[in-house]
């Protein structure tokens, strides 16, 4: 039996909430996926809190794995990386929010302006289509991915590909202006 073999094995029996089956598989691939998790934050202990989420989401998902057609080590380094890069943006969301919060309540006078490209940018976001709005928030902001987004939304997979692509077209026109 491959490991690929085997780890599928692993996840169909997760599926139907096999405990021992969840320890082998956090046995044979935690190393591999915490080193995944640390490249991406750079932060010990970020990441063990991030591979205890990458274990729930096995934990709860095992099952729909097979959905999206990637093999289970493919399928189990793209969860780890995503939840890596989306606790990385929350993360950073807030370094942003904290450094420009306006102070105490009610003290408006200390707010700076928005740097100009900063705005430049949200004039040129609010030129885009909502749909093209709410494809690169769900993308960029919540961490969503294509095959998520394809689930949701009920289209195929290239037609994803070309309304983000247009979006970012738009987006990287108005911007070059």
């Amino acid at each position: 039996m491959t490991e690929h073999d085997d780890i599928d094995a692993l996840l169909v029996r997760i599926a139907k909430g096999d405990r021992a089956a969840f320890a082998a598989l956090y046995h044979r691939t935690s190393a591999r996926l915490f080193g995944i998790v640390l490249r991406v934050l750079q932060d010990r202990d970020e990441a063990e809190l991030v591979l205890q989420e990458v274990y729930i989401r096995i934990w709860h998902k095992a099952g729909s794995y097979h959905v999206n057609g990637l093999a289970p080590m493919t399928w189990l380094t793209t969860l780890s990386r995503n939840l890596a890069l989306d606790h990385r943006r929350r993360h950073l969301h807030r370094l942003n929010v904290s450094t420009h919060d306006n102070g105490p309540a009610g003290d408006t006078n200390t707010a700076s302006p928005a740097p100009p490209r900063r705005t430049q940018f949200h004039e040129c976001v609010e030129q885009l289509p909502e749909e093209g709005v709410e494809l690169l928030r769900s993308v960029y902001l919540d961490g969503k991915n294509y095959h998520d987004l394809v689930a949701e939304l009920g289209v195929d997979i290239s037609t994803l590909r070309s309304w983000m692509r247009g979006s970012l077209l738009k987006l990287r026109e108005c911007l070059c202006r």
